[in-house]
């Protein structure tokens, strides 16, 4: 008989190495305060949320490319920038990142999750929407439910009176 200790982060996934636990919840921890600024506000059909900082979106993307580059920057050395990631001028650099953190981390990651999110919005517009295909449509959604603030706070747009 053998006695095997597992670590379980707060999340639920299990590790036999207590290192590797912390440095995951380290890591859920980082993305989560990058995140804060996107609020989730279960957006349906049809609606976005609108940001009222033009560079939020932005800032964000960049703070994720960052922190992705302070992780796995050996198996990129050519990236400098999120320019750097892209293959052709005309690929949004969001979708590069969210290839190279879905091929290292997986799909289920904080990184990955939080850099989805991204690929639902229209940075020209500062909006997020609930799928993709609207941020490349934004006229198909108009229902706008909710108004974000530069600090990550939030009203519903009924609200703006």
């Amino acid at each position: 008989m053998r006695l095997r200790t597992t670590y379980i982060a707060n999340d639920g996934k299990e590790f036999t190495i207590e290192n590797d636990c912390m440095r995951y919840e380290d890591r859920i921890a980082a993305v989560d305060e990058i995140m804060r600024r996107m609020p989730k506000l279960g957006i349906g059909v049809f609606e976005y949320v609108q940001y009222e900082d033009p560079n939020v979106l932005y800032t964000i993307q960049k703070e994720l490319f960052d922190l992705f580059m302070t992780w796995h920057a050996p198996r990129f050395p050519g990236w400098k920038s999120l320019d750097d990631a892209r293959p052709r001028k005309y690929v949004p650099p969001t979708n590069c990142l969210y290839h190279a953190v879905r091929d290292i981390e997986g799909t289920e990651s904080a990184m990955a999750k939080a850099v989805s999110r991204l690929l639902r919005c229209n940075f020209k517009l500062s909006r997020e929407y609930v799928d993709s295909y609207y941020a490349h449509h934004p006229d198909k959604a108009n229902n706008r439910i909710a108004v974000v603030s530069a600090n990550g706070g939030w009203r519903k747009s009924e609200d703006e009176g």
